[in-house]
């Protein structure tokens, strides 16, 4: 099974032989001076090559061409099926085979997620050369099953289609599903709040294993302050600051998408360099992340209330599993929930931050939205 997973420089990509990795590597910098490809094998082998790569498209056949002189695959008839994230997915409720129909869905969506589906595109149509099965698994399909007081905006009628869709999914499912694993519990049994913290960031409320509410909304847009995105934002403000600078409104969508959140607070969208210079003491970065974890913060307490209590608080993705300073801000307005976090665990990112005595548990686990991708392309394809 090869997974895709492309973004607007770069395609991740791995290989699975039933639940065993095969390789997994990255093609970076496309269609950007020092563009690059590596991959990791077994045996802790790596390799990493630079070389031009002008398109996703000539990023696939290098990847293709490497996976095959190392013998990952013998051939391309070896591979049974590539599975491709796709961030948005309009009205499909569920991972899909890929055929004409459902290719010019995912190309009517890409105004729902500009930022991402066209580059999840360029791979689906870079991979049909291959003509090998292709398998859409979406970011929005893990919430298609939140009840519709969790996704019905209060617009008249005539705007039902436009509705709450949530996303990161293939992340909150998977660490769902390795939160029950860590607790040794039943995943149909337990009350979770999974936290996907990066440059892109959402909340999920986790009730028997299905999605009762995600933080992201129509779009991506939506929700928690992020790296790059304002999150949530009075109605009002994108029709004020059009009309105060003329901006027409792909030029709002812009500023509200690529100009805001961390960068427009501290100047960056990176957690690390807004931590070493809250630590400081520097007033911007300090701001920018009082109001970070603040948001997230709320969010899990609004979970706690819908959920009506919790049994984990799982934290995932490049913030969420490496910025204990972050997570120790986030917790630390639960402890009368009886939350107790570890001194000691929580720096160490172990994946059970909280002491023995904590009457909720707080998990820290890598997410490993590949390994979900392949999973889901097998299930299609059974």
């Amino acid at each position: 099974m090869l997974v895709i997973n492309c973004g607007s420089s770069t395609v991740k990509f791995a290989v699975f032989r039933g639940s065993a990795e095969r390789c997994r590597g990255l093609v970076d910098r496309i269609g950007i001076p020092g563009s690059s490809l590596s991959i990791s094998l077994p045996g802790d082998r790596a390799i990493a090559l630079k070389l031009p790569v002008r398109t996703h498209r000539e990023g696939i056949s290098h990847l293709m061409r490497l996976i095959i002189a190392q013998d990952v695959v013998r051939s391309v008839e070896e591979i049974d099926a590539v599975g491709h994230r796709v961030v948005h997915g309009g009205s499909f409720t569920q991972s899909t085979l890929l055929d004409g129909a459902s290719i010019a869905a995912i190309r009517r969506s890409i105004r729902l997620a500009p930022l991402h589906n066209p580059h999840n595109l360029a791979g689906i149509l870079a991979c049909g050369k291959l003509r090998r099965p292709q398998v859409a698994v979406f970011d929005t399909a893990f919430h298609a099953a939140m009840p519709e007081e969790a996704w019905r905006y209060a617009l008249p009628e005539r705007f039902r289609d436009i509705r709450r869709f949530g996303f990161h999914g293939i992340s909150h499912q998977y660490v769902a599903r390795e939160a029950a694993r860590i607790l040794r519990r039943p995943l149909s049994q337990l009350k979770l709040i999974t936290c996907h913290l990066g440059n892109g960031s959402s909340l999920t409320a986790v009730r028997n294993g299905r999605s009762v509410d995600n933080t992201m909304g129509y779009t991506p847009l939506e929700g928690l302050v992020m790296g790059t995105r304002c999150g949530s934002l009075d109605p009002a403000i994108p029709l004020l600051i059009a009309q105060r600078e003329r901006l027409s409104p792909a030029e709002v969508e812009k500023l509200l998408n690529r100009e805001s959140g961390l960068k427009a607070l501290a100047g960056t969208r990176d957690m690390r360099d807004i931590l070493s210079r809250a630590k400081r003491g520097e007033r911007k970065a300090r701001l920018a992340l009082n109001i970070y974890c603040r948001a997230v913060a709320k969010h899990i307490g609004a979970y706690m209330a819908l959920l009506n209590g919790a049994d984990a608080i799982v934290f995932t993705a490049g913030i969420g599993q490496n910025a204990p300073e972050v997570r120790r801000r986030v917790l630390s307005g639960f402890r009368h929930q009886g939350l107790r976090l570890c001194p000691r665990a929580n720096p160490a990112n172990r994946a059970v931050i909280t002491r023995s005595s904590s009457r909720i548990a707080a998990l820290v686990i890598p997410t490993d939205e590949e390994r979900e991708i392949a999973r889901e392309t097998a299930r299609v394809l059974r």
